[in-house]
């Protein structure tokens, strides 16, 4: 099953009141909103809150592929170092993001108990920080 039959399921079952909500992130919020409205129309985006919880986008490669492993751990330190990767995230989600308001939110901080030892292992600096 595809992310996307998925998300179609989730819009269809709010709108047939099978749940209330379900949670999405502040950089796709808005788009899958306005790309699924018609199979919800009165699904909106809560204003108030926002659920906080570790999380992260991985780059996957093939286990004997350990050269461009390397190479994209690399070119991220370095750019995560030099602020280049801040400056494309900032250029990249700075509208979702101001859109999304979070820092007005009330927020509510949950932990993920599914989290695998080597995720626990990333440095914190390389999580999206509310406060910042």
């Amino acid at each position: 099953m595809s992310i996307a039959n998925v998300v179609v399921g989730l819009f269809k079952m709010t709108e047939s009141k099978r749940f209330d909500f379900f949670p999405l992130g502040a950089s796709e919020v808005y788009t899958l909103l306005n790309e699924y409205k018609s199979l919800a129309p009165n699904s909106i985006v809560e204003q108030h809150i926002v659920l906080i919880y570790p999380f992260g986008r991985l780059f996957f490669v093939r286990k004997d592929n350990e050269a461009l492993r390397d190479a994209i751990q690399s070119g991220l330190e370095q750019a995560f170092a030099d602020g280049s990767f801040q400056q494309l995230f900032e250029d990249f989600w700075s509208l979702s993001l101001t859109t999304v308001k979070l820092k007005e939110r009330t927020q509510i901080r949950i932990s993920n108990p599914n989290l695998t030892p080597a995720f626990l292992k990333i440095p914190r600096k390389y999580f999206y920080d509310i406060e910042k």
